[in-house]
């Protein structure tokens, strides 16, 4: 019996909504923002931001790579490009991509 407890515990904790920021995941509260692209000579205009959610581990769902923004907004020169992690106590976890510019 103990050891079916020990291996359902295993299973149920491998598969915890967690997000990967750069300075690590933490266990009970993620919220971290990351810069990737930067340029000072584009002025941010309009803001797009595209999300992913993981829900317990089990489920995930959205796109938030760059292929979804260039389909679903319309800006031309970008400004800045940031990524959001937030994690809430292993059971939710989101991602999203936020993206900075002109769409003219």
């Amino acid at each position: 019996m103990k050891k079916v407890i020990a291996v359902l515990a295993l299973v149920i904790s491998s598969s915890c909504a967690i997000t990967n920021p750069p300075s690590g995941p933490g266990v009970f509260y993620t919220d971290v923002k990351e810069i990737l692209y930067y340029d000072p000579y584009v002025n941010a205009v309009s803001e797009f931001v595209i999300c992913s959610n993981n829900y317990g581990g089990f489920i995930s769902v959205g796109n938030s790579g760059l292929n979804a923004i260039k389909t679903k907004t319309k800006i031309k020169k970008i400004h800045s490009i940031e990524r959001t992690y937030h994690n809430v106590m292993l059971i939710k976890a989101e991602s999203c991509l936020i993206v900075k510019g002109q769409d003219f």
